[in-house]
């Protein structure tokens, strides 16, 4: 088997989100604080985006206080809302 880089983060978060579904009928909220810990486990690793267009990809690295935000996740990217 090939050594993947973060392949430890990618195990974790493979078997909590197959115990996650497991238990989704059995406890709901079990099954919540599963899906919370996948979502720390990934913002804990860099982000990466691909542009499918021009073939090249952008890493950001996100702060534990959150300050790099993409500007879609920005409130003053939001011109309107309509309701």
């Amino acid at each position: 088997m090939r050594k993947v880089h973060g392949n430890d983060s990618f195990q974790r978060i493979n078997y909590l989100y197959q115990i996650s579904k497991y238990m989704a009928g059995k406890n709901p909220a079990l099954s919540s604080y599963y899906g919370n810990l996948i979502i720390n486990i990934g913002k804990k690793n860099v982000l990466k985006m691909f542009c499918n267009t021009c073939e090249t990809s952008k890493t950001f690295i996100l702060d534990k206080d959150g300050e790099r935000l993409l500007w879609l996740e920005r409130p003053e990217a939001v011109v309107e809302v309509i309701a």
